[in-house]
């Protein structure tokens, strides 16, 4: 820490926890929303070879592809002028099962997806999902996109001792 670290209006913290606890809310709810569609695609278009398990909103994401596990967990990023959500993708480790992380990306308010180092991986691109001409279908597109990115992760990674 620095002496910059101690450098602050109180009452503006405050005022600007509320508004990042509010809008952490609010992302979760509509990364969740992106997640809910992972079952109904793992049964219907994957053939039931994939298996997600979508607690409740904040909550551990358990999966398994080829027999092998893997955990995603959602995290707050807040700074000063917005709040986009940390992912971290893991799987155990076969020595004692402690989750390693394999993968970690961010989710910024406009549900582009960047890297760690926020460079943008993944935006929704409208040329693309427009001609679905249904909201519900362009996530479902979208949310299936993603799923893919990380079962792809999970199963490229090498085993962890």
């Amino acid at each position: 820490m620095t002496k910059n670290d101690f450098d602050f209006d109180r009452e503006f913290f405050f005022d600007l926890l509320e508004r990042r606890h509010d809008a952490t809310i609010i992302a979760k709810r509509s990364l969740w929303k992106l997640f809910d569609h992972w079952g109904e695609i793992s049964e219907n278009r994957l053939n039931g070879m994939v298996h997600i398990s979508l607690g409740n909103i904040g909550e551990r994401i358990l999966g398994k592809v080829l027999e092998r596990e893997f955990f995603i967990d959602v995290v707050a990023r807040a700074c000063v002028t917005c709040v986009m959500l940390e992912v971290i993708l893991s799987v155990p480790a076969l020595r004692d099962g402690v989750p390693v992380e394999i993968a970690r990306f961010l989710v910024a308010p406009n549900n582009e997806i960047l890297s760690s180092e926020n460079e943008t991986i993944f935006a929704e691109a409208p040329d693309t999902y427009l001609y679905l001409n249904d909201a519900d279908l362009d996530e479902s597109v979208r949310s299936y996109d993603v799923l893919i990115a990380v079962l792809r992760k999970v199963m490229e990674v090498h085993a962890i001792f």
